[in-house]
């Protein structure tokens, strides 16, 4: 079934049995040699420490860890939360050894901006990506967005995406003019603004 550290296992509970026959042992304990002879060995190691490791889609633990597999094709599975999957197919011989450095890159978050009134240019880390409403996709990790709109005072929020997460931010912009009415009961008052 592809799993030589499983078969030499139970090959070597068979043969300590106590209801095993001699030749059965030898026998076993052939089989034991022949199946070490072949394993392949895969050490895997990510980026992220901890990171869960799948073999064939089973699971094998977490990085960094060596794994023993049998010749032949195999789908190695590097993931952990809030990270893209990382996929390799192999092809190995008997007694290979391979080395495997996952690099996992951060999922990213997705944000959306609305604003009013709407129509606002949206600056993200100073850079324009487009007008609200908006959604975006930005890097994990916090980011300064600035709302721009004509005869509207700019607004700023900082706000922190999580790695495959959606956050919502919605700014209300202050008009620049408005109108101020004075009144008063002297006449020919000087009035400064």
């Amino acid at each position: 079934l592809s799993r030589p550290r499983l078969a030499i296992e139970a090959y070597r509970e068979y043969a300590e049995h106590p209801r095993t026959s001699r030749s059965d042992v030898q026998e076993a304990q052939s089989a034991i040699r022949r199946l070490e002879s072949s394993l392949v060995r895969l050490e895997v190691t990510s980026n992220v420490e901890g990171a869960r490791i799948r073999v064939d889609g089973l699971p094998e633990g977490e990085t960094p860890r060596t794994i023993e597999v049998g010749p032949g094709s195999h789908v190695v599975e590097v993931s952990s939360p809030g990270f893209s999957v990382w996929t390799r197919e192999l092809e190995v011989g008997a007694g290979d050894e391979h080395q495997l450095a996952a690099e996992l890159e951060l999922l990213p978050g997705e944000l959306s901006v609305t604003s009013q009134p709407e129509g606002a240019e949206v600056w993200v880390d100073g850079e324009r990506i487009g007008v609200t409403p908006l959604e975006q996709e930005l890097s994990s990790g916090a980011h300064l967005v600035e709302l721009r709109h004509a005869d509207h005072r700019n607004a700023q929020r900082r706000v922190m995406l999580q790695a495959g997460e959606h956050e919502s931010v919605t700014i209300n912009l202050s008009p620049l003019s408005g109108t101020l009415a004075v009144a008063t009961n002297a006449p020919g008052a000087i009035l400064t603004i």
